[in-house]
């Protein structure tokens, strides 16, 4: 019995003892392919050390070469600093030189900007009298005119001349508008050519251009450059006739505007503040005096109606024998008709009065119509009576 728990325990340990010695071959395999790895990596490792040292003995010659360059650039360092202190020195000379050549120019600019200041202000100064004096011309020449004329139409011609001859525009016109048509018809004009007349004879002006908004109440409608003015026939021919710029005013009767009187310069931008304010004076001026003779003319219409009418009703009296008597109670001024003086006899040397006329009635009828003309001062109120009269023998 002892034997064979012997033989099985040995049996056993024989079993253990392979499978370690299996497992230490195993371990000698993987420890043969670990060698063959290290030994591989080792030459691998001296093929890179073999680089390295070719590859330190390139970095010792390339800084070899770098050593001498450097000692090169060293001493070109040197040679720059000292060409830089050349021109520094050489730079500090020449700024202080522009320094005074700056300090003169600027004393240089500011003569020449005060000589240029002061011409300027003289030639302003020059002009400014000039056109003060034009302007000047132009209102008296046209208050003349206005003092003198006689009639619309000479007025209206003497206006444009005066503004041509005197203002010195390159042309004036004046046009009477037709508002139910759009259209505006030249009544006078001077420095027109025959196509300037022959387009503004009968215009038919735009809703949006300068003579509508003058004819509905501007003061003035100024156009300083014409070039960008573009559209419409007129602005084509005013760019041909070389104007550069414009002003509307307005012509008035009674208050309202009938017409415009245009003037055109060959400067753009002519019409300044100044310009401007004598124009509308000028223009008002010219609708005072056409208004003045417009009154006339109406007056003189009047006058001539009431002549007719007059007339008329004198031949009505003398056909009817019918007569009237009028009385200004504020001022006690009597008036009788012709037919009245013929009809009760009166001599054209008698005065009219209340006892002139109660001197022709018949004794019996005077005391009545007495009280009847006198209650009717006294009252203003409508009255009548009938009397009989002596007609009297004229001498």
């Amino acid at each position: 019995m002892d034997k064979k728990e012997k033989s099985d325990e040995l049996l056993i340990a024989n079993k253990e003892l392979a499978f370690q010695n299996g497992e230490k071959e195993k371990r000698a395999a993987e420890l043969a392919i670990a060698n063959k790895e290290l030994a591989f990596q080792d030459d691998e490792k001296e093929k890179r050390a073999a680089e390295l040292v070719i590859a330190n003995k390139e970095l010792v010659f390339q800084n070899g070469e770098k050593e001498k360059r450097a000692t090169e650039l060293a001493t070109a360092n040197i040679e720059l600093a000292f060409q830089n202190q050349e021109k520094e020195k050489r730079a500090e000379e020449l700024k202080s030189a522009n320094k005074e050549l700056a300090f003169q120019n600027e004393e240089k600019e500011k003569c020449a900007a005060e000589l240029f200041i002061s011409n300027r202000d003289l030639l302003k100064a020059k002009e400014k009298i000039l056109n003060g004096n034009r302007l000047y011309s132009f209102i008296s020449h046209t208050n003349q005119t206005i003092v003198h004329v006689k009639d619309e139409q000479t007025l209206f011609n003497d206006a444009c001349s005066i503004a041509i001859n005197k203002g010195k525009f390159k042309m004036a016109w004046i046009g009477i508008a037709d508002t139910a048509t759009r259209r505006i018809k030249l009544v006078a004009s001077c420095g027109a050519n025959e196509s300037d007349i022959s387009l503004l004879s009968d215009y038919a002006y735009s809703s949006e251009g300068p003579i509508e908004k003058t004819l509905q109440g501007l003061n003035y409608f100024l156009i300083p450059d014409l070039e960008k003015e573009t559209e419409g026939p007129w602005n084509i021919h005013t760019e041909e006739r070389g104007f550069k710029s414009s002003i509307c005013l307005p012509i008035k009767k009674s208050g309202k505007t009938i017409g415009v009187f245009s003037l055109y310069s060959s400067e753009t931008d002519f019409f300044d503040t100044e310009e401007i304010k004598m124009l509308i004076e000028a223009a008002n001026d010219i609708s005072f005096a056409a208004n003045l003779f417009e009154e006339n003319r109406q007056k003189e219409i009047i006058h001539q109606k009431l002549e007719y009418s007059e007339a008329r009703l004198q031949e009505a009296q003398s056909l009817g024998r019918i007569a009237n008597w009028e009385v200004d109670l504020n001022t006690n001024t009597h008036f009788w008709s012709d037919e009245f003086y013929n009809i009760f006899g009166l001599n054209r040397e008698t005065k009219p009065s209340a006892e002139a006329f109660l001197s022709v009635l018949h004794p019996e009828d005077a005391g009545k119509a007495s009280d009847s003309v006198a209650h009717a001062f006294k009252t203003s109120e409508a009255g009548s009576f009938t009397s009989r009269f002596i007609k009297k023998m004229r001498a």
